[in-house]
């Protein structure tokens, strides 16, 4: 053998996968923009989701100086149990408003199942052994697409503000849904607001008849006041956590956020042209050839 010779079975120089690329580029430009074409058109023919946007900012309230004064007076071992913390932040309006409780909520609310069924947005068509075998299997599905793929909660860093956007196929329940879901949120806390408030007035008129001290009595009448100011805040403020700045509204019909044509398509192209390619080194490849 000499120094040049190469192995049986070997890729001779010029038969390898580059070099194929090389050779071949205009047919897999031919294919590339086959393909990508196709794959827009074909794109056109899928439902188009829209995506409704909302603009909210967190309310921030804090009662750390109410905590503070009680467990002054009280002791902290008397605070215990009692749930005494500061108020909501933004990031507990934030993790109710993607939780499943709030979501399933929602879904119950609304009465989405039919709907969601009927765009076969979910399966619904492959019944368990039992009808609440198939609701709590309908729900859980319907709870998976809410958090996955239809709703969107994105927090600009700098300003604080949260980006609130909801993909549907209809866009006006998309921008129904996506406000619905800011209100429920904004529910939920006001009530848990609500409930805690009245919790801390009775605990404080209890401690006030407890005690003799006058200085104590009026430090409790002051935070007892504060606390039914809480109180009144919570019961008629509907924007309780999250104030809406900018209420979604329907999308404008000519911009769907899916599908996306451009992606879909440039997809398609490189799937083509990569399968044209494969396919041609294959050939080459195969014995006698």
């Amino acid at each position: 053998m000499t120094g040049g010779s190469t192995r049986a079975g070997a890729p001779a120089n010029g038969d390898g996968l580059f070099a194929l690329i090389i050779a071949s580029r205009r047919l897999l430009m031919i294919v590339f923009l086959a393909c990508g074409l196709a794959g827009y058109l074909l794109s056109a023919l899928m439902h188009r989701a829209y995506r409704a946007e909302a603009l909210v900012v967190p309310v921030q309230s804090s009662t750390q100086g109410l905590i503070g004064g009680l467990s002054g007076l009280l002791g902290s071992t008397a605070l215990a149990g009692l749930g005494l913390a500061p108020s909501a932040d933004k990031n507990e309006a934030l993790e109710t408003l993607q939780s499943r409780v709030l979501i399933r909520q929602f879904i119950t609310e609304q009465k989405l199942i039919p709907i969601l069924c009927k765009s076969d947005a979910i399966d619904c068509d492959s019944p368990a052994d039992s009808p609440a075998l198939t609701a709590e299997r309908q729900m859980d599905d319907a709870i998976d697409l809410f958090i996955n793929h239809m709703l969107g909660v994105n927090e600009d860093t700098v300003s604080g503000a949260i980006h609130v956007t909801l993909i549907w196929y209809d866009r006006v329940q998309a921008a129904e849904w996506c406000n619905g879901l800011i209100a429920l949120t904004n529910r939920r806390m006001q009530e848990s607001a609500h409930d805690l408030a009245y919790r801390r007035i009775d605990f404080l008129k209890a401690a006030y008849a407890r005690t003799d001290v006058v200085t104590a009595q009026a430090a409790i009448a002051t935070l007892l006041q504060t606390e039914l100011s809480r109180a009144l805040d919570a019961s008629t403020r509907p924007e309780y956590a999250l104030r809406v700045v900018d209420p979604p509204t329907p999308p404008d019909d000519r911009y769907p956020a899916r599908p996306r044509k451009v992606v879909l398509g440039a997809a398609a192209g490189v799937l083509g042209a990569m399968l044209a390619l494969l396919y041609g080194y294959w050939r080459r490849r195969r014995p006698g050839h």
